[in-house]
């Protein structure tokens, strides 16, 4: 089992690291955005302290729950292709079978190989990739081009209060709807919907 979380406040995300760490521990990675909206991906196996000019941070802790047993940089979240930078929390099971002779075997990889071949506006491809994907997630996604922050989920925990977010619920943090893309901003605030294919969905 993995963890996201993300926040403004370099204070807050030390607890968060707490919280989350103990869904991870295998690898750990961050991505810092500064003030001229510009991302910077940090991987590695231990905590990475916050940069002093982040304005937002967004990190993932992994759980070694793939085939991938050992540490490897190209393996490790966040997955990245063109503009889009993906980390995932969950398990899909049909990502084979929505994109061919893609090289990567981390299910988690193909999320943003999706959104790049998508390429029709930035939530409108968010809401018709994970409108196809089955199984769990919680996923944070960067626009690198816009600056752009989102989040959904399905099947799989994500709380948020203000515009800090985590896989596990703290303090004054409210869950997050399945089936909804929401926008990162001074609040977290929802911007579109995609069909959910959860399978804990009620029938």
């Amino acid at each position: 089992m993995c963890a996201i979380f993300g926040t403004k406040n370099k204070e807050q995300y030390d607890s968060l690291y707490e919280l989350n760490h103990k869904r991870g521990g295998f690898a750990f990675s961050s991505v810092f955005r500064n003030k001229n909206g510009e991302f910077m991906i940090v991987r590695g196996r231990k905590y990475i302290k916050p940069l002093y000019n982040s304005t937002y941070i967004l990190s993932h802790d992994q759980a070694p729950t793939s085939s991938v047993r050992n540490y490897n940089y190209s393996t490790s979240h966040p997955f990245v292709l063109g503009d889009w930078v993906v980390a995932h929390n969950g398990v899909l099971t049909n990502h084979e079978e929505l994109l061919e002779n893609h090289s990567c075997e981390v299910d988690s990889s193909y999320i943003p190989a999706l959104l790049d071949k998508e390429n029709k506006g930035e939530v409108t491809s968010i809401e018709n990739v994970c409108s196809l994907l089955e199984g769990t997630f919680a996923c944070w996604i960067v626009n690198r081009s816009s600056g752009n922050i989102y989040l959904v989920k399905q099947g799989s925990t994500l709380f948020f209060d203000g515009n800090t977010f985590s896989s596990v619920k703290f303090e004054g943090s409210v869950s997050l709807r399945d089936g909804v893309v929401y926008l990162v901003e001074d609040i977290i605030a929802p911007i579109g919907k995609f069909k959910s294919n959860s399978p804990f969905a009620l029938i």
